[in-house]
């Protein structure tokens, strides 16, 4: 309680971290619950405390956009949410009391922190302060004060401003005052922060020359990272062309080594007479045929790796999985709702890895399943065929680069791509019994069509 309490900074604050003090300013109810909710989402991820103040959305309304995102548990509502008015809170007695407000927070956090949870996530509708209430002048020192909480604080802030409710000027001082900004459901750094005791100056009509030297500094980083950026983005271009060439020659030269050694082993088994010598010239031939798949595999990877990401549709990336994969040699049975995914426009490809991954692995003509549904942190895709099974202690050697290749590409591979798009994937599969492949899509990265 020291840190929000003290009316000097005992702490630089941060605009890095893995706690933040966020804003986001919005034009429309849709971009303020964009950006709310997979803020909501996150605190209960990490086992935080979720603390909602509301001015104008009702308890029944803000937990109906929840559960529309993601159906959380009962008993995950009852322990782990509190919802406030702003009266309770911002406006008790009838007017706004930074100090009382701070130590709230702070009480807040402690609670959550001796209740068993990671910390405290809140957030707060500001609107309340756009009415002409007392104490409402200190809106901009209060919220430069819960700077002075980071970076040591265990709690994620997020206040709320509306466009339609505020000035320019109020708005522009808000922004000064969180490090970090959500801008069209992003999540940046904000190179107009102003550290608490600077801000709270300027707010106050007083320029200091630390916002002069903020300005000069922020003026110079700015020109002197774009000089860099367009220096390196020639640089990058140059070695992309230069590593594809070496790509190109070094494949295409292994590539035909191998062939010719596959082509005198088949000689030389024409010829050989000796069933031991035979059986080396045929295991031979066996590790050329695997390291020409491996190198195809690479090939395809690269190929991959610089498709373009996008929103599409899962079905048909799933259906055209199952066709590269089994391509009706399986029954394959879907069970998907609809939806979009954010990923590489390659992802059907390594979705077909795994397909094919549950087939070799199940018994000869099991079905497989697929089946799409939506928890409290994101969407499940799995993909299970009953069979032999995955042995515990083999699970994640799988996923080794010296893995089985499977359908030209390696599990290993299938799993970077997909992994490069935010999407991660793991086998479940009980051992004697079944293989499944389970691949999660997280909040941001899917959406309902």
């Amino acid at each position: 309680m020291a840190l929000l309490n003290s009316t000097r900074p005992v702490a630089s604050a941060s605009a890095e971290g893995p706690r933040r003090h966020t804003c986001s300013i919005f034009k429309t109810e849709s971009d303020q619950f964009a950006a709310v909710v997979p803020h909501m989402l996150e605190g209960l991820r990490k086992n935080d405390r979720y603390l909602y103040i509301s001015d104008r959305h009702e308890k029944a309304d803000l937990l109906e956009r929840l559960m529309d995102a993601a159906p959380l548990s009962e008993e995950t509502i009852e322990t782990r949410v509190s919802f406030y008015t702003s009266d309770e809170v911002y406006l008790r007695d009838g007017r706004f009391d930074k100090e009382r407000v701070l130590r709230f927070l702070s009480d807040e956090r402690d609670k959550a922190l001796k209740d068993g949870c990671s910390g405290l996530t809140a957030t707060g509708e500001m609107s309340w302060a756009s009415r002409d209430m007392p104490g409402v002048r200190d809106l901009i020192e209060y919220e430069a004060r819960i700077n002075f909480m980071y970076p040591d604080s265990s709690a994620d802030f997020l206040c709320q401003y509306s466009e339609t409710d505020f000035d320019t000027a109020t708005l522009v001082k808000a922004v000064m005052a969180h490090p970090k900004v959500i801008v069209r459901g992003t999540v940046c750094g904000n190179p107009y922060y102003l550290p608490p005791e600077t801000l709270i100056s300027y707010a106050s009509g007083v320029v200091t020359p630390d916002v002069l030297e903020h300005m000069e500094k922020d003026l110079f980083s700015r020109s002197v990272l774009s000089e860099i950026g367009l220096l390196e983005a020639r640089e990058l271009k140059r070695a992309r062309l230069c590593l594809t060439m070496l790509d190109e020659m070094v494949l295409n030269d292994f590539r035909d080594r191998l062939s010719a050694v596959s082509f005198f082993n088949e000689l030389a088994l024409g010829t050989c007479r000796d069933d031991d010598t035979a059986a080396h010239i045929r295991s031979a031939d066996c590790k050329c045929a695997e390291l020409s798949e491996r190198l195809e595999a690479l090939r395809m990877f690269r190929s991959c790796m610089e498709a373009p990401t996008e929103w599409q549709s899962l079905e048909g990336v799933l259906q055209s999985a199952v066709d590269r994969s089994v391509n009706g040699s399986r029954r394959v049975k879907m069970d998907l709702s609809s939806y979009k995914i954010f990923a590489s426009s390659a992802a059907d490809k390594a979705f077909a890895a795994f397909v094919l991954g549950a087939a070799e692995r199940s018994q000869s003509g099991a079905q497989i399943n697929v089946r799409a549904r939506t928890s409290e942190f994101g969407l499940t895709v799995t993909i299970r065929a009953d069979g032999a099974g995955v042995p515990e202690g083999a699970k994640e050697s799988l996923f080794d680069q010296a893995g089985p290749c499977v359908c030209g590409r390696s599990l290993c591979l299938a799993r970077e791509l997909l992994e490069s798009s935010g999407i991660s994937v793991r086998e479940v599969g009980i051992p004697g019994r079944s293989t499944v492949f389970e691949i999660h899509v997280p909040v941001p990265r899917y959406r309902a069509e």
